[in-house]
C-alpha cells in the first residue's frame, strides 16, 4: 500500500481569539490500484484547468472538493485526519508537553547504559527541546495520524486484500528539497514514539 502525507496550517497558536484549525492528513491507495487512481486524477485535474503538479487542497472549490471524494470512494482507499484548533492552546500548555515528553527521552538512563546510547538520547532530548513549538505540535499530529493508520489499514486490509500488508511505501510532503533538522528528528524518533503507544 502506498501512503501518503501532507499537513494543512500553521500549527500556531493565533494571536486573536479566533478558530485556527490545522491538521495532518494521510490518504492511502491500494498499491494494485495506485496507476488507475492516479490516470483519473490527472484527467480531473485537466477538467479543472489545472496544469501544475501539485493541487492545494485550500485552493479548491466545493465542486472540485466533491468530485476528488467522488472518484476517491471508487477505490477502496483509506483517508485519516488528525486536527488540532490552535485556538484551544496555550503557548505554555504546548512548551510544558514537549518538555514532559523530552524529559521522558533521559529519565530512566542510568550509568549503567552505554556512553554512546546515553549521549545520543540527550542529544535527542535537546533537539525536542529546541524544537519550535510549531513543529513540535505538527510532530504530535503526525505521530498521532501514523499510529492511527497503522492500526486501521492493517486490519482493514488484512479482511480485504491482505496483499497490501506485504509493503508499506510511506510519502511525506518534504518542507524543502534538503532533509531539515525537523525530519531528521522526526524520522529518528516516529517508531519509538509509536512503539510506545
Amino acid at each position: 500500500m502506498n501512503i501518503y502525507i501532507d499537513e494543512a496550517g500553521v500549527f500556531v497558536v493565533p494571536s486573536k481569539d479566533r478558530c485556527s484549525i490545522s491538521c495532518v492528513g494521510g490518504l492511502v491507495l491500494p498499491r494494485q490500484s495506485v496507476i488507475k487512481i492516479f490516470g483519473d486524477f490527472c484527467r480531473l485535474k485537466e477538467s479543472w484547468g489545472i496544469k501544475s503538479d501539485e493541487v492545494k487542497g485550500s485552493r479548491l472549490s466545493e465542486s472540485q472538493v466533491n468530485s476528488l471524494v467522488t472518484l476517491l470512494a471508487q477505490y477502496d482507499v483509506i483517508f485519516h485526519v488528525v486536527a488540532i484548533d490552535m485556538n484551544k492552546q496555550s503557548s505554555k500548555a504546548i512548551s510544558n508537553h514537549k518538555f514532559a515528553q523530552a524529559r521522558n527521552l533521559t529519565k530512566n538512563l542510568t550509568p549503567e547504559h552505554k556512553p554512546g546510547l546515553i549521549e545520543g538520547i540527550k542529544k535527542l532530548r535537546n533537539d525536542l527541546e529546541t524544537l519550535p513549538s510549531q513543529l513540535y505540535v505538527q510532530a504530535v499530529c503526525t505521530f498521532e495520524l501514523v499510529n492511527d493508520l497503522l492500526q486501521t489499514t492493517t486490519l482493514y486490509y488484512a479482511q480485504r486484500s491482505p496483499e497490501e500488508l506485504g509493503d508499506f511505501k510511506w510519502y511525506i510532503d518534504a518542507k524543502d528539497k534538503k532533509v531539515t533538522p525537523y525530519e531528521i528528528l522526526w524520522t529518528t524518533i516516529v517508531l519509538p514514539m509509536i512503539q510506545s503507544k
